[in-house]
């Protein structure tokens, strides 16, 4: 399926599914594992739920799989991947929860580049492993916790660096499939309004703060094409990002909360697909 092809899919699959949530079809039960969201939201492009060790793409987390996407969309994807494990992970060691951190350093190697290796020359994904890798120990028991603020510095801008290279059409797709997988990890860690998963609970949140990071990095180019789009998606984004406002959240927001404010978003990025 072409890239132009797959957007016009996803925008009208979508729309499908938002009027589907506002009528509050399919209910909180029936979200539970989100596979059936992800499959009525984006069937044509979205794997099992394998789970969070077969992150190859996220496409055995249940997100797009990356063989659907053409490669310019996969790599913000992929990148978009990291930057929000790595968002975690610096937010629960900087609020002291080191232990907790931990994981979600290494998620970036063992849960994306591990799966992905067509997407990285090997110069890239080794200069990247090492980066990463010097993090984790620097953040880890023993680690010099001096080193972190420069080294997540360093691994961020390698990160960005393919953000700012994308073609407009791609960095909108790409962030779109990222909230997609915000949305399906997010219906993993909530159960009956409580936070059952952590570490998916975290992940969604880290997705949905590397999707802002990365629009507003390039909201000019976004305004340049159509400003009063750009405003819609800056106010969606905003707005999700509202409900899910950190990452150890005592009273989250309903699942079908957030499956209708992250389909607002996927709708609003649809709008830079050419």
């Amino acid at each position: 399926m072409s890239e132009r092809k797959n957007w016009l899919f996803l925008s009208t699959a979508l729309l499908g599914a938002s009027l589907a949530a506002c009528s509050g079809e399919g209910g909180e039960a029936g979200e539970a594992g989100e596979g059936g969201e992800a499959g009525h939201a984006m069937s044509a492009s979205h794997g099992g739920e394998g789970g969070e060790g077969g992150e190859g793409g996220e496409g055995g987390e249940g997100g797009a799989s990356v063989a659907d996407l053409g490669d310019g969309t996969a790599r913000v994807y992929v990148y978009g991947q990291m930057r929000g494990h790595l968002a975690v992970a610096h937010a629960l060691y900087e609020a002291g929860a080191e232990d907790a951190s931990a994981p979600h350093f290494m998620h970036p190697i063992a849960e994306v580049m591990e799966g992905n290796p067509d997407l990285f020359a090997d110069a890239e994904r080794l200069a990247l492993e090492d980066e990463i890798e010097a993090l984790a120990l620097a953040a880890g028991e023993g680690g010099n916790g001096n080193d972190v603020p420069a080294r997540y510095d360093a691994v961020t801008a390698q990160i960005d660096a393919v953000f700012a290279d994308a073609t407009l059409a791609d960095h909108a797709a790409g962030l779109s499939e990222l909230i997609g997988l915000a949305r399906i990890e997010y219906a993993e860690g909530v159960t009956d309004g409580a936070v059952t998963n952590a570490i998916e609970f975290q992940d969604a949140w880290g997705f949905i703060v590397a999707t802002r990071t990365a629009f507003d990095a390039r909201r000019g180019d976004y305004n340049a094409v159509n400003t009063d789009a750009a405003n819609q998606l800056d106010e969606t984004l905003a707005a999700l990002a509202e409900l899910h406002q950190n990452v150890a959240n005592d009273s989250p927001a309903s699942v079908s909360t957030i499956r209708a404010a992250s389909t607002r978003v996927q709708l609003a990025f649809a709008a830079f697909a050419d």
